[in-house]
């Protein structure tokens, strides 16, 4: 009776690996293959007839960023990618930025897909964290003049009253034909100070004025020159109606 029993058990052991065995015939896909597109082939078709397209802008950007687009003077470097420290104009800055933006690659796997900054630094010449700096300051480098290579970073003025005065004064001996100097601007910009501020102008009998809450340093002079557009140089027409009266 026992062996029975244990025979019985032993049949139903086998079934139940039977069962649980793979049954023959096709076997399903997995969760991750890819699955059938019926409309792949117009995907395809739209991409083959835009690649040229997008390959001619984005050709004529990395020209434009490169200043390839401009007429060489010669002297051409032996290594034309090579990333090198000189300045950008505007316009190279610019298409640098459409040319990282609109340049589509072709993956190993054959899908299209948007070019890297580290790839697209290397095309251009530049390093990549200039060409962050030019995606961050897209605006003002397009607010900028035209070829101009520095985007307008003029810093306001601490005491524009004090400058203002001292424009007009500048601009009245200018007119005359006064050569005027940074000694003088300096000397006139704290005459100005103090007769604005009187309690800021110390004074000490045998000793220089002392200004207090503003230092008329170089950074002032060079953004002073720079917010009022003065070159401290006598053009020629003046100095030559000067010279003939």
């Amino acid at each position: 009776m026992h062996r029975f029993a244990s025979c019985a058990c032993l049949q139903l052991f086998v079934c139940s690996l039977l069962g649980k065995m793979a049954k023959p015939g096709r076997k399903p896909k997995s969760f991750m293959a890819p699955r059938y597109n019926p409309y792949a082939h117009r995907i395809r078709a739209s991409q083959a007839s835009a690649a040229p397209v997008f390959q001619n802008v984005s050709t004529n950007y990395l020209e434009i960023a490169k200043g390839e687009d401009v007429e060489s003077d010669g002297g051409d470097s032996d290594y034309p990618n090579e990333t090198r420290r000189r300045s950008w104009t505007r316009e190279q800055k610019l298409g640098a930025v459409h040319y990282a933006s609109l340049t589509y690659i072709t993956s190993k796997d054959g899908k299209t897909k948007l070019i890297a900054r580290n790839a697209a630094a290397k095309n251009i010449g530049c390093t990549p964290k200039m060409l962050r700096d030019w995606f961050k300051d897209y605006d003002k480098i397009k607010a900028s003049s035209k070829g101009s290579r520095r985007t307008d970073c003029t810093q306001p003025a601490q005491e524009p009253e004090m400058e203002s005065q001292l424009y007009d004064l500048f601009m009245e001996k200018r007119s005359i034909g006064r050569r005027v100097g940074r000694r003088w601007l300096e000397r006139h910009a704290k005459i100005i100070y103090g007769n604005l501020y009187p309690h800021r102008a110390i004074r000490v009998e045998g000793e220089l004025t002392t200004y207090e809450g503003f230092r008329f340093s170089d950074g002032w002079f060079h953004g002073f020159k720079k917010r009022f557009n003065i070159a401290l140089r006598v053009s020629n027409h003046i100095l030559l109606r000067i010279t003939t009266n």
